[in-house]
């Protein structure tokens, strides 16, 4: 006999069936949510480690300059520099219109100020002659006398460049040529707490005196070391002078130069 099943007596339908999937196929779905999002916050974490160390800044391992015994600071609030100095040369700076007598814009073209040391005591070190003295210029492309018999020059960027040209000079520089001292050598610029500062060198005859160039704030300074003479022009016995302590003095000074 044939026996028919009742609705109620029946397996699986379709719709048992359809409802099945899609609660797997809804379980399914929030497994792979939560997965995702904990994997999402892993990777914003990770990309939040890696930004930080990039952005990290370098610590300064720059030593501060310390001032040696014996020695002035002098600074100008004006002019927003400042550098150290041996005492014997007074404690003040005086502000000169003139230079040896004559108009200091005729020594130092284009000049605004010029200010020397209170006191030019001769022979503070074996050697030393003159006082300290600085130019200050209206602009930072100021051409200034690179040495004497030497080029007009002026600082573009970490170069000394040639702007005049001198029929007297022996390295033969010309306009636009990198400047080249009476050693051949491009002047590069030193830093000296935080402050690019370049060296001309300047002598004739023995005699050595020379000059540091920076520029703040929009505007070039030209900072004379006292001269060195080293005995050594002259009578053929002249006995030479010892440079040692006139070097760390002139290190001394140079070093020293910074930024207010």
């Amino acid at each position: 006999m044939n026996q028919r099943r009742t609705l109620g007596q029946r397996g699986f339908g379709a719709i048992e069936i359809i409802g099945i999937v899609l609660l797997v196929v809804i379980v399914s779905g929030l497994g792979w949510y939560v997965w995702s999002k904990k994997d999402t916050g892993s990777d914003s974490q990770n990309s939040f480690v890696a930004t930080t160390k990039k952005t990290e800044k370098p610590k300064n391992t720059a030593k501060p300059y310390i001032v040696p015994s014996g020695y002035y600071v002098y600074e100008n609030k004006e002019y927003g520099f400042k550098f150290a100095y041996p005492k014997e040369y007074g404690k003040t700076f005086k502000k000169n219109t003139t230079y040896g007598g004559a108009p200091i814009t005729s020594v130092y073209p284009g000049a605004i100020s010029f200010y020397e040391s209170e006191k030019s005591p001769e022979n503070v070190l074996p050697g030393t002659q003159g006082p300290i003295s600085f130019v200050s210029y209206s602009s930072a492309d100021q051409p200034v006398l690179a040495r004497k018999y030497g080029p007009n020059v002026k600082i573009s960027g970490k170069e000394v460049v040639v702007v005049k040209a001198s029929s007297s000079d022996l390295t033969k520089n010309k306009p636009g040529d990198v400047y080249k001292d009476f050693n051949k050598e491009s002047v590069t610029p030193k830093q000296t707490n935080g402050l690019s500062v370049f060296v001309l060198k300047d002598g004739d005859e023995g005699y050595y005196n020379d000059h540091f160039l920076f520029v703040i704030n929009g505007k070039l300074y030209q900072l004379n070391v006292p001269g060195f003479n080293t005995g050594t022009y002259g009578p053929v016995d002249a006995k030479p002078n010892d440079r040692t302590k006139y070097n760390e003095l002139y290190n001394n000074i140079l070093n020293s130069i910074s930024a207010l």
